[in-house]
């Protein structure tokens, strides 16, 4: 359920900052910079540098695949939120056919091997991570995928199975048509580092 205090418990100087996100945004403020700046210290500010630390600290993988790894561990989690957002900033990188070809089966997706490999690495640890077992990360380890990169994915995978049951429990609001679209092109070009709003 959509929480009041998380659409007027803000500071002052927060609200501003907020106003001028919805300007930008036509209307919307995303739901993470919303919940994540109410009681910033408490949760948000931690969780953010989390975020901004898996997805924009990666190296091994590059920005685009980073964020259809978002897309895809939100989609296995049924949020909604999460897998339509993070479409649209992979659609910044990547073409639209190549991300839903990956969403519906990573399996014959027109993806790297190293990034089809930890797709199904990423989906087993999403669904079953009581079930993961060492054998688990040789498909990846076969292809050549470092130890870094496989730390990297598990990074994403922590941070978007956490963000997708708030996104649920909250019910962030779904951006539309330009909305979408500015929201996956600011997040693309500028990061998660702002997400907690000063104040």
């Amino acid at each position: 359920m959509r929480l009041q205090i998380l659409e007027n418990g803000h500071s002052r100087i927060q609200k501003i900052f907020l106003g001028i996100i919805r300007t930008i945004m036509g209307g919307f403020v995303p739901g993470p910079i919303m919940m994540q700046s109410y009681r910033a210290d408490f949760f948000g500010k931690p969780f953010n540098d989390c975020v901004d630390v898996a997805m924009r600290g990666a190296t091994a993988w590059e920005k685009a695949e980073v964020e259809l790894m978002a897309a895809f561990v939100s989609k296995n989690n049924g949020c909604q939120f999460c897998m339509e957002a993070h479409t649209a900033v992979a659609g910044q990188g990547v073409t639209v056919d190549v991300i839903q070809a990956a969403l519906h089966n990573w399996r014959t997706a027109p993806v790297s091997e190293h990034l089809r490999a930890t797709l199904g690495f990423l989906e087993k640890l999403t669904r079953a991570p009581g079930e993961m077992v060492q054998d688990d990360l040789q498909p990846m380890l076969a292809v050549g995928v470092s130890r870094q990169a496989i730390e990297e994915a598990i990074r994403i995978c922590f941070a978007f199975s956490t963000i997708n049951r708030l996104a649920d429990a909250f019910d962030f609001e779904l951006p539309r048509g330009k909305q979408s679209r500015r929201m996956g092109f600011m997040l693309f070009n500028f990061g998660y580092g702002i997400a907690a709003l000063p104040g």
